[in-house]
């Protein structure tokens, strides 16, 4: 735009200090996903059920800026990974999470309510548990072993049939967890609706679009924006405009692989000066040179692959992604800055 490239890139560094956990970052995101199966249970699991265990949680997050934040890329992309999931019959179930900010009234009855029920059988589930643990050990103290009915007797039986019975419903889980002021204009809904991603039972590919900012206080996903992301498995960033990024960082810094674009200044500074960094756990769509078409392609084959990793494979790209984190320590970055800096005294200096 002014005619002249620039003296010096300056590139955002991030206190990787605040973010290091050591050797508990695998830990942490144990405990982190626990907390996010309970909402997703909570949220799917009264219309129909799925192997939690191999559920993988992938997210977008960021201003609401559709096109510039990649949001409708990512849409795109998941709807062409659930059709691939689907026909190929992989075993595996993806949770999308759309995590910005929307006009919104309040948080859907719908939804609010499933949650609070999955509480309340959580609760129930509690109390049995801790009577069937009395009445077992005051059995094995006598030197017997209980019987089922001794265990689960039929008062604990009709509870618990009672809560499984209130919670289901015929009804399909929500794309959105809150009521929207203009829902049928929103742009994400738009496109979610256009590719029919519906979370239907036969879907491999469910989404949430959360539009607000996550807490820990929150009554539906408990967890605040840095413990969510170390729950997940991998943040997805294709942004078609942005100067530098941090999500991605965030996710580096957390043990999270991370997906950015080289139109975002991250991405081209990962491909600059990180050898193979898809094998590290970072990968970077091709939005400079491709139209829309081929680089959604890509991003579903980044996801696809992914979805077919096994654990023990993705936990060793955790590793991987976590030794990244130090490049990207403002105690590394700091030089470009330095550099500026002493560049900008010796031409001052050269003039007077």
């Amino acid at each position: 735009m002014l005619g002249r490239k620039p003296d010096v890139i300056t590139p955002n560094g991030l206190n990787i200090q605040k973010f290091s956990a050591l050797h508990e970052f695998q830990n942490l995101h144990k405990e982190y996903k626990e907390a996010i199966h309970t909402f997703v249970a909570g949220h799917f699991f009264p219309s129909y059920s799925f192997d939690l265990d191999r559920t993988l949680y992938v997210f977008i997050s960021g201003r609401y800026e559709y096109n510039n934040k990649g949001i409708n890329l990512f849409i795109e992309a998941l709807a062409r990974l659930n059709h691939w999931l689907k026909t190929g019959n992989v075993p595996v179930t993806m949770v999308a999470f759309i995590i910005t900010r929307a006009p919104y009234k309040s948080i859907n009855v719908d939804v609010l309510k499933s949650q609070a029920m999955f509480d309340e059988l959580k609760l129930t589930c509690e109390h049995v548990s801790r009577d069937m643990g009395e009445a077992l050990l005051s059995a094995v103290s006598l030197g017997r072993l209980p019987g089922s009915a001794e265990l689960l007797p039929e008062e604990a039986v009709v509870r618990l049939k009672r809560g499984m019975h209130a919670w289901r419903t015929w009804k399909q889980p929500s794309i959105v967890t809150h009521d929207l002021w203009d829902d049928a204009h929103d742009s994400v809904l738009q496109q979610l609706r256009a590719c029919r991603l519906f979370n239907a039972k036969d879907d491999p590919v469910k989404v949430v679009f959360h539009p607000d900012f996550l807490s820990a206080t929150s009554p539906l996903i408990a967890l605040d924006y840095d413990q969510f992301i170390r729950g997940c498995h991998i943040g997805v960033f294709p942004s078609y405009y942005e100067p530098w990024g941090y999500t991605p960082m965030e996710c580096v810094a957390s043990g999270v692989p991370a997906i950015t674009s080289d139109l975002a200044g991250f991405g081209s500074y990962v491909l600059s000066h990180i050898p193979d960094p898809a094998a590290n756990g970072l990968f970077v769509v091709n939005r400079r040179t491709v139209d829309f078409d081929p680089a959604a392609h890509q991003l579903t084959e980044i996801l696809f692959n992914f979805a077919l990793k096994d654990r023990r494979a993705r936990v060793e790209l955790r590793n991987r992604v976590e030794r990244l984190s130090e490049y990207f320590d403002w105690n590394n970055l700091i030089i470009h800055y330095t550099q500026a800096h002493r560049l900008a005294l010796a031409r001052r200096l050269s003039t007077e």
